[in-house]
């Protein structure tokens, strides 16, 4: 059903619990990484192919040791590590759920 305001051309109005409550898609794309939905795994996708299996990433501990794990890979760059401290924090929420603070 449309209202008067829709019908006459307004913008539908939300409210804020509508907008919190929203499914928005995640970030699939960081840099070169991927995120596989499907396999749960994070891809760095230019040469060499990497992949990361997010069910080892469950503690801060797990998480920071595959980030110092891949600065030591001489094809990742300062930004191919930026992206992936990014995507942990978009799809695992580090500050929120991992962090103590």
């Amino acid at each position: 059903m449309t209202t008067k305001s829709e019908r006459m051309g307004y913008p539908k109005v939300i409210t804020v619990d509508a907008l919190l409550a929203m499914k928005f898609p995640k970030k699939t794309t960081w840099g070169s990484w991927r995120y596989i939905k499907k396999y749960s795994i994070l891809v760095h996708k230019k040469d060499p192919y990497y992949e990361i299996d997010l069910d080892t990433c469950k503690t801060v501990k797990e998480i920071l040791n595959w980030i110092a794990h891949i600065m030591k890979k001489i094809w990742a760059s300062d930004e191919d590590i930026a992206n992936l401290v990014r995507a942990f924090d978009d799809l695992l929420n580090l500050q929120g759920d991992l962090c103590c603070f």
